[in-house]
């Protein structure tokens, strides 16, 4: 990956040959900013009815796709960072199915910036502070593989 998904901070927690959501507790997995995400995935579907949760830094954040049936369909099926409830940081890029891609989301306290194949293809700006603790856990419906995750 290259445009500066690369600068990103050290790897802190790596993650390889995932079926399902990955969701983690984990210390060394930052709960707030600065903090980078890029997985290595492919995505067989997206569900009509129920949010597709890929990564989950449980009671902090997560990367996830809204149901194709979504409330706002200008929302559905489009790559969301949600700051557990808190806000959604929905972006306009729809996530690919059935191919393998790279997935890269960077958030800085400022802007969320969404990448796809290293190409930065949308920065919004967030200023939203998660926070620490459990938060809303949703069911796992994310149908997919994901080959790598680096945070």
């Amino acid at each position: 990956m290259s445009n500066g998904v690369t600068n990103m901070i050290e790897p802190v927690k790596i993650w390889n040959n995932v079926t399902g959501v990955i969701e983690t507790t984990d210390p060394a997995v930052p709960m707030n900013a600065p903090m980078s995400l890029i997985m290595k995935l492919t995505v067989n579907r997206i569900s009509n009815t129920k949010w597709s949760k890929i990564f989950c830094r449980k009671g902090s954040w997560a990367v996830e796709c809204p149901p194709l049936q979504y409330k706002h369909p200008e929302y559905s099926g489009k790559i969301d960072m949600e700051i557990t409830d808190i806000k959604d940081v929905f972006s306009n890029i729809s996530m690919p199915i059935g191919r393998l891609v790279y997935v890269a989301i960077t958030y800085d306290k400022i802007n969320a910036k969404f990448y796809i194949d290293g190409a930065l293809k949308q920065s919004v700006p967030c200023t939203a502070t998660p926070k620490q603790g459990n938060g809303t856990v949703y069911p796992d419906t994310f149908d997919g593989i994901i080959e790598s995750a680096k945070v």
